[in-house]
């Protein structure tokens, strides 16, 4: 215990002999752990609005000439059962009347026809666990293979489009972490050197009177700790300000611009304590990195 107490007073008096270099330091992690956050942010509320969009998903089963309304609603019910996700049938009266209603004026030229050229459909939109672009062939290729389907469409190539869009999304996110963190970890580090280059004959004193490695390190490793807190604090507060003032008007404008999609929070009290592991862990990286580098001990 009295140990502790030596550390903790010994990386207090370090953070008060500089204090503008490290809080610094502490500014930097707060930089990066903002900007953590915020590509954080930023890759959620995409995914929201990817599987806002995914949730648009529809397969397209053509069935053959010649069923009666009866087969068709049976196919529809096997569907659904086997399958889940929501099925509806729409027969070749509704369908034509649909495109005659897309054309507009054009559609004039659709009233006379002799015959209706347009198949009984099934509108299928899949259960929220197969909308993949690859869930979604599997099922394809099996309705293909039912009696009384014709074929099947599904927009493969926009369903893979969306995915790329997410894999896109979480590479860059992952990508500025690394930057952020990593350019965090370095200030850090730098900070450090320089308070162990002012305070190296205190540290060469400690040597010689029979210091262990770890007691000369500690103090060192908390100021690292020291400055992560103070920088996830600094974060945490820019967030809140964030959200607190810009918030409401970028969750009005995405609300008219995507309808019905739901962002996460920007912070809370369970991603602030995130961030202040990350920060701490942030720290003490650094500091073992300014240690290990210039202590040789």
């Amino acid at each position: 215990m009295f140990k502790l107490v030596y550390f903790l007073r010994a990386a207090l008096s370090g953070l008060r002999q500089s204090p503008f270099v490290h809080f610094v330091a502490a500014l930097a992690i707060g930089v990066a752990i903002f900007a953590v956050a915020l590509s954080r942010f930023g890759v959620e509320a995409v995914g929201a609005v990817l599987e806002g969009w995914g949730s648009e998903v529809q397969a397209t089963v053509y069935l053959k000439d010649g069923l009666s309304p009866e087969e068709c609603l049976e196919l529809a019910h096997r569907i659904q059962r086997e399958d889940g996700g929501a099925v509806r049938l729409v027969g070749p009266e509704e369908a034509l009347l649909r495109l005659r209603q897309d054309l507009g004026e054009a559609g004039d030229v659709l009233t006379n026809l002799p015959k209706n050229p347009l198949p009984a459909t099934l509108e299928v939109h899949p259960a929220q666990g197969q909308r993949s672009a690859s869930a979604i062939a599997a099922l394809a290729q099996k309705w293909r293979g039912y009696p009384g389907v014709a074929t099947v469409e599904y927009g493969r190539e926009w369903i893979e489009r969306l995915e790329g869009l997410g894999r896109a999304a979480r590479g860059a996110g992952a990508l500025l972490l690394l930057v952020v963190l990593g350019a965090a970890i370095i200030v850090v580090a730098a900070t450090l050197q320089l308070a162990i280059h002012a305070r190296r004959e205190e540290i060469e004193i400690q040597k010689l009177v029979g210091a262990t490695d770890t007691f000369v390190k500690a103090p060192f490793l908390l100021e690292g700790l020291l400055q992560g807190m103070l920088g996830a604090g600094l974060a945490c507060l820019g967030l809140w300000a964030l959200a607190r003032y810009l918030g409401p008007h970028v969750n009005r404008a995405a609300a008219f611009a995507i309808s019905g999609i739901s962002f996460p929070p920007l912070v809370g009290w369970r991603s602030a304590l995130e961030l202040c592991g990350a920060g701490m862990a942030v720290g003490l990286i650094g500091s073992l990195l300014a240690v290990r580098r210039f202590l040789r001990v």
